[in-house]
């Protein structure tokens, strides 16, 4: 039993479920989780019911940790990102570990390390197949703070992350990313975490831009469905 886990939609429609808070003690330290399971829906048979089955999967390797930042990958596999392994907001310290999973022979291995350490950013899986890696806290903010405006990106046939020299319009951190409906590929919304910008990311031209604003920024919350 686990609070706060990180969810992680794959290819084949399981679900990852990664991480999350055991205990809170009452001086506030948190008691992580390194575990890893995967919900898969068994469709119904002729003799068989439809039912949700939760399969245990190898623990996330290193350190204890949270605000990593999970993306699918169009392989099947998975990579985890970065993450804070301090009782504290911010990145005091976070790590650039970068992790993959091999859903289907259940193992992980190292993968590239970031450019720089980061936390509690976005990890988006773009149409070239790089992986987008924006915001969040970095070794330069400590202990909260605004969050960064670098991006970098992973280069899936070089296997490594490189910066992108195209930064975020705004400085933000605990935020979502959201392809705008119709336009998958072209257009992704940064908006919720610390910052009451809503940011657009603009594929083909790599440039961001601030297109609104909410009435308050919050933590990953109610942010994830597309109202028709």
């Amino acid at each position: 039993q686990r609070t706060r886990p990180t969810l992680l939609l794959l290819p084949d429609h399981s679900v990852l479920v990664m991480g999350g808070i055991v205990s809170i003690a009452s001086n506030g330290v948190k008691t992580r989780s390194q575990a890893v399971e995967r919900l898969v829906l068994r469709h119904a048979g002729l003799l068989t019911r439809a039912a949700l089955k939760a399969e245990r999967l190898p623990d996330l390797p290193g350190p204890l940790r949270e605000g990593f930042m999970p993306v699918a990958l169009p392989d099947g596999r998975a990579m985890v990102i970065g993450g804070n392994t301090s009782p504290y907001i911010g990145c005091m310290p976070c790590i650039a570990d970068t992790y993959i999973l091999d859903a289907q022979h259940d193992n992980w291995r190292p993968g590239p390390k970031l450019n720089e350490p980061r936390a509690e950013g976005s990890a988006t899986l773009l149409p070239d197949g790089t992986v987008l890696v924006a915001g969040g806290w970095t070794s330069e903010h400590g202990w909260g703070g605004a969050g960064t405006r670098n991006v970098e990106r992973w280069d899936p046939q070089k296997n490594i992350f490189e910066k992108d020299p195209a930064r975020m319009a705004t400085f933000v951190a605990m935020h979502n990313a959201l392809w705008v409906p119709g336009e998958e590929g072209k257009q992704l919304l940064i908006a919720g975490g610390n910052s009451a910008a809503v940011q657009l990311y603009d594929v083909q031209h790599d440039s961001w831009r601030v297109v609104g604003e909410t009435c308050q920024g919050s933590y990953k919350v109610g942010w994830l469905t597309t109202i028709p």
